[in-house]
């Protein structure tokens, strides 16, 4: 008998060239198992039941945890890409931390900012927020400390330390 489980979360991607995704997990197989897959779907505009392509992950090793990942190139065409695990056999099976991401290869320039001697923000700064990021994450700035926009002040948090 095999046992299967698909996500109903598809994410949708919107890539304009192909690109790399690794994806990968943590499984454990008892002693009863054949083996446990971790499966990539691709699907292009309009497919529900049927996919385009899908990548497999599999493992036969048996009694302990082991790390599987595949890196995979995903053509621009594809609109949703889904996880799926399987239990191949008898026995029972693990997975843990399953993960798929996006590999940025192009090391891509997200976010630039220039300033003035005195402080000042330069007008005419470069913010790309496309598919690595939004808003809400790049608040995070200058040495890791989050802009705080809410008084109009322009400033990041600042860590006070006082000795008595």
């Amino acid at each position: 008998m095999q046992l299967y489980n698909q996500t109903n979360i598809h994410m949708a991607v919107s890539n304009t060239v192909a690109t790399q995704y690794l994806f990968s997990g943590w499984v454990y197989c008892d002693s009863n198992m054949l083996s446990a897959d971790i499966l990539l779907l691709e699907y292009k505009a309009g497919e529900t039941l049927y996919l385009t392509r899908g990548e497999e992950l599999r493992t036969s090793v048996q009694n302990r945890w082991v790390y599987i990942q595949k890196i995979v190139t995903v053509q621009p065409d594809i609109v949703e890409l889904a996880l799926r695990v399987d239990n191949n056999g008898g026995g029972i099976v693990w997975f843990d931390d399953v993960n798929l991401r996006k590999i940025n290869a192009t090391n891509e320039i997200i976010e630039e900012n220039n300033y003035f001697p005195f402080g000042l923000k330069h007008s005419n700064n470069f913010v790309n927020l496309g598919n690595n990021g939004n808003g809400n994450a790049q608040k995070n700035k200058f040495n890791g400390k989050e802009l705080q926009e809410e008084l109009g002040l322009n400033m990041t948090s600042m860590d006070i330390y006082m000795r008595y």
